[in-house]
C-alpha cells in the first residue's frame, strides 16, 4: 500500500521493493504534488510487481487488507507521510 510525491525518487523505492513485494496497491496522497495512483501502479508493473491504482485511499486500503487477509501476506504501507493519517482512519473504519 503506497503513495508518493511526484517530485521524489519513487523509481528507486520500487526497485528496492521489487525482490520482496508480491503485489502493490497504490493511492494518491491528498497533496497537489502527489503522483497519481495509476501512474505509480505502472512503475510497479514495469518492475514486475502486479499493481493496481485506486481512486481513493479507502478503496486502496479495503483491497489491500482483503488481499493480505485472504493470502496471509504481510501488509506494509510505504510512501508519503501525507497519507498515513488517511490510511489509519480507513483501517479503523474497516
Amino acid at each position: 500500500l503506497s503513495g508518493v510525491m511526484a517530485d521524489k525518487d519513487y523509481t528507486d523505492m520500487v526497485a528496492t521493493l521489487a525482490p520482496v513485494a508480491c503485489r502493490a496497491f497504490t493511492l494518491t496522497p491528498d497533496n497537489p504534488r502527489s503522483l497519481p495512483a495509476t501512474e505509480f501502479a505502472d512503475v510497479f508493473a514495469r518492475a514486475g510487481i502486479p499493481a493496481t491504482g485506486y481512486a481513493t485511499v479507502e478503496e486502496a486500503v479495503r483491497a489491500a487488507v482483503a488481499y493480505a487477509t485472504e493470502t496471509g501476506t504481510p501488509l506494509f504501507s510505504l510512501g508519503s507521510l501525507y497519507m498515513y493519517g488517511e490510511i489509519r482512519r480507513s483501517i479503523e473504519r474497516l
